[in-house]
């Protein structure tokens, strides 16, 4: 999933500005524990050498998982893959990372780095979308609040009972919040439902009365800051809410956004 990598947790004071809300008395997620914050000098990119971080246990000797490599079969086989004309071959050179025991055949997630990127961070003007805004944790993409011809495409398109309709750009896609991606808890509590194209998560979050939130508790890139949960943490940061009003779920980009997947940021 996109960014699903950055493993930060931000502090309220790494942004300049403050929309959280506190005196409004928006409802904040089920939580027992005192909200994590680290210092703006703490945020780093996503490093850890344990892949299984926030996942969950296992029987496994998870510093020793069968390697796969070269493993299909010409018929059924449990722990191989039936695959159509065997193992790929012909691919690019690769160079064997060290967490990988091509001796012993195994690999180990408890050493394995994540991948690069930077924590995402607030810019100083925020920056311009050109479409493509972010992706929805069920792997849809998500455009902005206009069709092609500048209309209200929430308003003016036919759309399927998931909010959601086809075009020649993205394939499906959203414009606004799905009802197929709430959970029943999200229905009700601040609930991460996405990750926009510069990294920030895309949340819904509710009032004290368990209303969804509107545009007046948001900045102008349609986000504020206020505690959610964030890689498993209880955290106040940065990020984007969708709301039933336009434009729906993200105005302008307050990060650095990222090509991704075909959706591209001009």
């Amino acid at each position: 999933m996109l960014f699903a990598s950055l493993a930060v947790y931000v502090s309220q004071s790494a942004f300049s500005d403050d929309s959280s809300g506190s005196s409004r008395g928006e409802a904040t997620p089920k939580a027992t524990t005192t909200p994590t914050t680290i210092a703006p000098s703490k945020i780093t990119a996503s490093s850890t050498t344990n892949q299984t971080v926030n996942m969950p246990t296992s029987s496994l000797n998870l510093a020793a998982i069968a390697l796969g490599t070269g493993k299909s079969t010409t018929t059924p086989k449990k722990g191989y893959l039936y695959r159509c004309g065997g193992t790929p071959s012909g691919g690019p050179p690769v160079t064997i990372p060290p967490w990988v025991n091509t001796s012993n055949k195994t690999w180990s997630a408890k050493s394995k780095l994540a991948s690069g990127g930077n924590a995402p961070k607030t810019i100083a003007t925020p920056r311009c979308e050109a479409g493509a805004v972010g992706i929805s944790i069920d792997g849809i993409p998500i455009l902005d609040g206009f069709d092609a011809g500048g209309n209200d495409a929430s308003a003016v398109e036919v759309q399927d009972t998931c909010h959601g309709h086809p075009n020649n750009f993205v394939g499906y896609h959203y414009h606004s919040l799905s009802p197929c991606i709430l959970s029943t808890t999200a229905k009700t509590h601040a609930t991460q439902v996405g990750w926009a194209l510069d990294g920030f998560g895309i949340y819904v979050e509710y009032n004290s009365k368990g209303q969804l939130l509107t545009n007046s508790s948001l900045d102008v890139c349609h986000g504020r800051t206020s505690v959610v949960s964030w890689h498993g943490q209880n955290v106040k940061i940065y990020h984007y809410d969708m709301t039933y009003e336009f434009p729906y779920s993200i105005g302008c980009f307050r990060g650095t956004p990222k090509s991704f997947a075909g959706m591209t940021i001009s």
